[in-house]
């Protein structure tokens, strides 16, 4: 009974940590996490010119404000963007514009379906319609080595790392129950699975490459979440 409640005080010790990190935070971007939601992944090609500098996607939840996200790789189609979100909302618009709206590729505004966790688009320039299925020359975006490479940044020499104690009441712990995700600044972010378990609960490892700041919230949305599922 009595490692009980002292489990139940470091708990209700961690929150208040966390609630005051909350606040610094807002003023420091950097690695946070988020209970796993929905991934849109939007290949970007066929530019007459083969020119895609400065070109970027504005993007949008229903109902909430619209970010810049750009295209951080590429494949044989075009250029690639992943825009990750804690929400699963039903719709996604983006607009693929160049630079701070020097220019767009077409006036409509686009919306996509987020009929699941992944979704995948190719866009053609100049084309109001999409793909939503693979085209013939294309390939789908190798989501797995991208979360393989991103948990492996933790090993790199120079990572911001930031080690995380989770305890809930019922004291169960397992890769099936608790996960966490966590993405540095812009960077396309990810579910960590439970890395081991210690006197406190559940251990988990984050990371951010060189040079990035760690920033943890509370949780909430978006914020610091380690979801469990019994």
């Amino acid at each position: 009974m009595e490692v009980m409640e002292k489990k139940r005080w470091a708990a209700g010790f961690m929150a208040l940590i966390l609630a005051f990190v909350t606040v610094v935070s807002v003023l420091i971007p950097g690695l946070t996490a988020r209970a796993a939601g929905t991934t849109l992944i939007v290949h970007y090609g066929g530019r007459a010119d083969n020119s895609y500098d400065g070109w970027n996607l504005w993007i949008w939840e229903e109902g909430r404000e619209g970010l810049r996200v750009d295209f951080t790789d590429e494949d044989d189609f075009g250029k690639v963007a992943v825009y990750q979100t804690n929400r699963k909302p039903a719709n996604i618009g983006f607009i693929v514009r160049l630079n701070e709206w020097e220019d767009k590729d077409i006036g409509e505004d686009r919306f996509v379906t987020m009929d699941g966790e992944i979704v995948e688009i190719w866009v053609t320039s100049g084309e109001a319609e999409f793909a939503t299925e693979v085209p013939a020359d294309a390939v789908p975006y190798d989501i797995a080595a991208l979360e393989e490479a991103r948990l492996n940044v933790y090993n790199e020499d120079g990572a911001t790392k930031l080690n995380v104690h989770y305890y809930n009441f019922d004291q169960k712990y397992s890769a099936d129950t608790v996960e966490a995700y966590a993405w540095a600044g812009s960077d396309v972010g990810g579910s960590y699975p439970l890395s081991e378990t210690d006197d406190f609960g559940a251990f988990q490892d984050w990371t951010a490459a060189e040079g990035r700041r760690v920033d943890s919230r509370s949780a909430g949305d978006p914020g610091w979440k380690c979801g469990y599922r019994a």
